[in-house]
């Protein structure tokens, strides 16, 4: 007997238009350089620590997973796809080559962009807070 669901015909996909994205990425954009010039970030911050620090700094978690090995994680995960521009496995071996190239080159643009924000960006994280 066929389930309710599997009788529902899926959604057809829409292709976004490269202004579309454009505009929503330039949107995005300004909301996080508006927050970074607002100034409102170290009242968040205090929340979580205060002139002694953050409080849970020393966390094992958030050491440890949260903060060194998502970054590692992230880093394998974008050689891996690297590699696979030209050993493609799996679904990467449905996408052209072109394709494969645009997602590392995507990954490891927004790796870049990540690390470049954190180095110069005037938010606060709660992590740093010695005032």
């Amino acid at each position: 007997m066929k389930s309710p669901a599997s009788s529902i015909p899926p959604l057809p996909l829409r292709q976004s238009s490269t202004a579309a994205l454009l505009a929503w990425t330039v949107a995005a954009l300004a909301c996080v350089l508006a927050w970074d010039m607002s100034g409102q970030d170290m009242p968040i911050a205090r929340w979580f620590g205060n002139s002694q620090g953050f409080a849970l700094q020393n966390d094992w978690f958030l050491v440890n997973i949260a903060h060194e090995g998502a970054r590692k994680i992230a880093w394998i995960v974008a050689m891996g796809l690297s590699l696979m521009i030209w050993w493609p496995r799996g679904w990467m071996r449905k996408l052209p080559y072109a394709r494969r190239i645009q997602l590392v080159v995507g990954a490891l643009l927004s790796l870049v962009v990540m690390a470049v924000m954190k180095r110069i960006s005037a938010t606060s994280c709660p992590w740093d807070i010695a005032d």
